[in-house]
């Protein structure tokens, strides 16, 4: 039976890769296509966020707005872990990005039955010393 760090592990970095495939698909689309470019992309990020992210407006913002950067936001090999703290009801998991978004973020997610689902991503303010909301 696989632990619970490694099943919440799993999942954001499945998450992550498919969010990376998504930016590396679409930035090059919307970038030449504009509008009709982002109305694919719209398309193709729901289900990405169906799959992964708890469900409510301020979590799919970014499906009614969709945007995606070079290189991309989400990258597996740019994340380093710095910790995990598991609960029964929720998971979080806090990461240190070495591009694009630099800093400290952390995700929480939440055990809804047979899988976790990415509840809330936030980031580390130094100058303000607190966490902000940050869109996914």
């Amino acid at each position: 039976m696989e632990s619970q760090e490694h099943m919440v592990l799993q999942r954001l970095q499945e998450f992550t890769q498919a969010m990376n495939e998504w930016e590396r698909k679409f930035y090059p689309l919307m970038r030449a296509n504009g509008p009709s470019g982002a109305a694919q992309a719209s398309e193709e990020l729901r289900p990405i966020f169906e799959e992964y992210i708890v469900n409510n407006d301020k979590n799919f913002s970014r499906v009614h707005a969709p945007s995606a950067g070079e290189p991309p936001e989400y990258d597996n090999e740019q994340a380093v872990v710095d910790s995990v703290e598991i609960s029964k009801k929720t998971a979080v998991i806090q990461i240190q990005k070495n591009q694009l978004s630099k800093g400290v973020f952390r995700y929480t997610l939440k055990n809804e039955g047979d899988k976790w689902m990415l509840q809330k991503k936030e980031k580390y303010s130094p100058y303000k010393e607190k966490w902000a909301y940050y869109y996914f």
